[in-house]
């Protein structure tokens, strides 16, 4: 599973440099195109719950909650305690 979040980041940015921030949104349509399966949102959550012990890995929060969509906020991870918007990867 970690595979395919990796290739849908990497379609996702590459037209970009590592690291550009994706919101999860995007990155988890992108993920199951790149699984080519239906996905749980627990499956995608426990991964990147996961991935963020590897050290190219950042999940970040929208600073700014009134910029966020309903979208933004229904597609957002709960890790720590914290809520997570955006996915960056830094290979």
């Amino acid at each position: 599973m970690e595979d395919a979040v990796r290739a849908a980041y990497r379609h996702l940015t590459q037209d970009f440099r590592p690291g550009t921030a994706v919101p999860l949104p995007e990155l988890r349509a992108e993920v199951e195109r790149a699984a080519g399966r239906p996905l749980t949102r627990a499956e995608v959550d426990e991964t990147l719950d996961l991935m963020i012990t590897r050290p190219d890995v950042r999940l970040a929060g929208e600073a700014n909650q009134k910029m966020l969509t309903d979208a933004d906020r229904e597609a957002a991870v709960e890790i720590g305690g914290e809520t997570k918007h955006y996915l960056a990867i830094f290979d």
